[in-house]
């Protein structure tokens, strides 16, 4: 009884993993955001509850940063597993979708499938008029994934990389997005 009680816990762990893997490292990435805001003197204004446990089909942007001359709303999207490969397979319906590989091993042989996952779509996210602000939208990808897949205005696919745009919000890491904050407002957007 005891061995059966240790493996339903092991896999529960196991299957948990992902999730306590996204909550570690977006609570370390809430306290620096937070810290720089408060080292630059810019606003931090969370827009729901819980704004760094921001959904990937939520209805709203997360958290905005408030500067001087500018208002930038900031989206959180997550990656369960590091070798996941985000597909956004049109350059203008919004919709994405994760390609997860499932690696088997054995002491002969080793064998990978991939899978993808259930196609979303990102809503249009409603901005808040500001006057005599300049808005700037995030798509922030945090815990980052290992490549990122797009169609360009060409139609044409190619890998994606933090300050591309991709439905007219720019695409930024939790490494990339630190810089551009420390930066923010000497950076013209693009």
């Amino acid at each position: 009884m005891k061995f059966i009680i240790i493996l339903l816990v092991i896999a529960l762990l196991i299957l948990l993993y992902p999730y306590f893997r996204i909550l570690i490292k977006r609570i370390l990435l809430s306290s620096r955001i937070r810290k720089q805001c408060r080292q630059k003197g810019y606003k931090f204004k969370a827009l729901h509850v819980l704004p760094f446990w921001g959904r990937n089909n939520g209805k709203s942007f997360d958290f905005c940063i408030e500067t001087k001359s500018k208002l930038v709303y900031v989206k959180l999207l997550a990656s369960k597993y590091k070798k996941s490969v985000l597909k956004c397979p049109t350059s203008s319906s919004r919709q994405y979708y994760f390609t997860n590989s499932l690696w088997l091993f054995s002491k002969w042989s080793q064998a990978s499938m991939s899978y993808d996952t259930k196609l979303q779509t990102l809503p249009n996210y409603d901005v808040p008029s500001a006057k005599n602000k300049q808005q700037l939208s995030i798509l922030l990808i945090h815990p980052i994934c290992f490549e990122i897949v797009g169609i360009c205005s060409e139609g044409q696919k190619r890998i994606l990389a933090a300050g591309d745009t991709i439905y007219g919000m720019r695409l930024e890491s939790g490494k990339t997005v630190m810089e551009y904050i420390h930066t923010i407002d000497t950076v013209s957007s693009k």
